[in-house]
């Protein structure tokens, strides 16, 4: 899989483009650090990249949503954007699946 890295500190809707183009070129995600942590609003920021790169979000879609969220920072996720997100299913559904090892299960003293 591609990942891509953001690289230096670019305005946010740029940073959008970018991860937009990124995964419709084929890239499996991003590894964003400057361009989340130094935006005004990092965590309307984070969301908008993850929906973009595990909902399928537009740029458009995604700018809307990260400049909503800067609107009203505390406004919770509403159930129609969950469904969104797992539209096309969750992608990380089977990725930890409960495992049985020996040495959590109870040993009977013998």
């Amino acid at each position: 899989p591609v990942i891509i890295a953001g690289g230096k500190k670019i305005p946010e809707k740029e940073a959008l483009i970018m991860t937009y183009n990124a995964i419709k070129s084929g890239a499996a995600g991003v590894d964003m650090g400057r361009n989340i942590w130094q935006s005004e609003n990092p965590v309307p920021m984070i969301r908008a990249v993850r929906a973009i790169v595990h909902s399928n979000y537009t740029i458009e879609q995604a700018y809307k949503m990260y400049t909503d969220l800067c609107k009203n920072p505390n406004k919770p996720t509403d159930k129609k954007d969950v469904k969104k997100q797992f539209k096309g299913g969750n992608p990380n559904k089977n990725r930890h699946r409960s495992r049985s090892h020996s040495s959590n299960k109870k040993q009977n003293p013998r």
